[in-house]
């Protein structure tokens, strides 16, 4: 082989090599490129989640301050009905008043007859 020969192979192998590193390059911006998406992707993905996991700490205050809340909420209940049963046992109490003091009026009522009745007995023997 001559000189000239194995120059031009030299060449040619030089030139495959230069394309091939020219693919290479392109290739590589490529996956660089793809890499910067993933990597913009993988940002956000864990913007996510720490918003996801800021929300879900927030759900969590919010059931717990739920949770007092509704404790309350029973405590009030549990407190109305043992105020209307005090309702309740006052009205019965009431009740029972009010028909004494209709006994009481009707006693009196009869006693006042009984008045009128010695006051007219007096009269007549005083007439008498």
């Amino acid at each position: 082989m001559e000189n000239e020969e194995f120059q031009e192979v030299v060449l040619q192998q030089i030139k495959k090599i230069s394309d091939t590193l020219v693919s290479l390059s392109e290739g590589q911006k490529r996956l660089d490129s793809r890499l910067d998406g993933l990597d913009s992707r993988l940002e956000n993905v864990e913007k996510g989640q720490a918003e996801l996991t800021e929300r879900l700490v927030n759900v969590e205050k919010g059931q717990a301050e739920l949770a007092v809340r509704l404790t309350n909420v029973e405590k009030g209940q549990s407190e109305l009905a043992s105020r209307l049963q005090n309702v309740e046992k006052g009205q019965a109490e009431l009740a029972s008043r009010l028909e004494n003091v209709e006994k009481g009026q009707s006693e009196l009522a009869s006693r006042l007859q009984n008045v009128e009745k010695g006051q007219s007995e007096l009269a007549s023997r005083l007439q008498n």
